[in-house]
């Protein structure tokens, strides 16, 4: 099935990514733009958090908990914080 745990953290990273650029260059757009970029960039960061959430409850309920999508979404949750605290930044 498509929506593995994994897919779904993959998912959520890619989202987090999206929102912290859309924050990034939020501040080089006309003003009307920038503020439509903050609210899609908040979009992507709760879809991203959903997401996040998701993966784990998705892996226990299927019981398909194994270390190497525990790592991955480990590893993607870290990069995803630390993009979006240095978007923000």
């Amino acid at each position: 099935a498509w929506a593995s745990p994994s897919a779904v953290s993959l998912v959520a990273g890619v989202l987090a990514l999206i929102g912290a650029f859309l924050l990034i260059f939020s501040g080089e757009l006309p003003a009307a733009y920038g503020a439509l970029s903050m609210v899609a960039a908040g979009a992507f960061l709760v879809g991203s958090a959903i997401l996040d959430r998701t993966d784990g409850e998705l892996a226990r309920l299927r019981m398909e908990e194994d270390e190497a999508a525990r790592s991955l979404d480990f590893g993607l949750d870290h990069v995803a914080h630390m993009v979006v605290f240095a978007a923000l930044a």
